[in-house]
């Protein structure tokens, strides 16, 4: 509630709100210089970040500039851009703002918690609990933008950046008690930035994964990503499945009623979306081949996600 309370008083949008609520609340975590006028920021390199009141990861790019003149156009490009796509959640709002670029390794880290089974939840101090609560995931690559957009990296980091990164998300997580994902820079001296930050709802049941008897006939079955709380396993033409290798243009997935990657990357802008879309999604499942004229059901509630061909 605090959180939403940032994100519709903030007069910023979802993203500015997050890193309102880290200033605040958690100073120990380093954040860019960001603000709403470009002037503020102190250094001519920086982005205009988009900020929509209702979050559609990948639909809206940040952009890159260096001077006032910059800055203006990129305003304009963004405006116009939205336009595009300010239907596809109703009630929302463009809203921008500008961050410092910090120059380093861009990163992701996604913070999911594990099946119940999967880690001591008694005679354990809170502290442990916390460190075995949750599968961490980290990705980051030399070149900005390549995690996000789904490539496979292969960009080392220190072991006590991953602490202090790992230190960083376990505590959002648990306060939330929700998965999270954060975007991160390192500098070339290990000082770690976070420049953004995404709670990730509409997660598939922790409790248990799904019983063997389940997946019998199941023509896929991968990780589940995205497991909407509205949706109830209708079924769905292989022709509204879109289906990717890691990522694509994320405007490929307007319209689409589920999603399936295929490879085992759980940080694309694509996979992001669907979970802003409410609609289901399915990674790490390997090659996939479904027939565009026949229908299919498609099942997120566990942690491996199946799809069944309706006969």
């Amino acid at each position: 509630q605090l959180l939403s309370f940032y994100v519709y008083h903030s007069n910023l949008g979802n993203k500015h709100a997050n890193l309102k609520f880290l200033q605040k609340y958690f100073p120990e975590i380093k954040l860019p210089k960001f603000s709403e006028k470009y002037e503020d920021i102190g250094s001519e390199k920086a982005f205009l970040r988009t900020s929509p009141l209702k979050s559609i990861p990948g639909l809206l790019t940040s952009i890159v500039v260096n001077n006032i003149e910059e800055s203006k156009k990129a305003e304009v490009e963004i405006i116009t851009t939205f336009e595009k796509f300010k239907d596809i959640k109703r009630g929302n709002k463009l809203y921008y703002f500008y961050q410092e670029f910090i120059e380093g390794k861009n990163g992701v880290i996604n913070c999911t918690e594990k099946l119940m089974d999967e880690y001591p939840r008694t005679k354990m101090s809170p502290e442990f609990i916390l460190r075995a609560k949750y599968d961490i995931e980290i990705a980051c690559s030399d070149e900005q933008g390549k995690v996000v957009m789904g490539y496979v990296t292969n960009s080392e980091l220190s072991p006590e950046v991953t602490h202090t990164l790992r230190n960083i998300i376990r505590p959002i997580a648990a306060i939330f008690d929700t998965n999270v994902q954060m975007e991160f820079v390192v500098t070339p001296d290990d000082v770690v930035y976070i420049v953004q930050m995404r709670l990730l709802n509409n997660n598939p049941k922790t409790v248990c994964d799904a019983p063997a008897n389940y997946l019998e006939g199941a023509v896929v079955h991968g990780i589940s990503f995205s497991n909407p709380s509205t949706y109830s396993t209708p079924e769905i033409l292989g022709s509204n499945i879109l289906i990717v290798d890691s990522d694509c243009e994320s405007e490929r997935l307007i319209g689409k009623e589920a999603l399936i990657v295929k490879q085992n990357i759980a940080f694309s802008h694509i996979l992001a979306l669907s979970k802003a879309l409410n609609i289901p999604s399915i990674f790490a499942t390997g090659e996939v081949v479904l027939d565009p004229e026949r229908k299919y059901t498609i099942n997120t509630d566990y942690r491996t996600g199946y799809i069944k061909e309706v006969l």
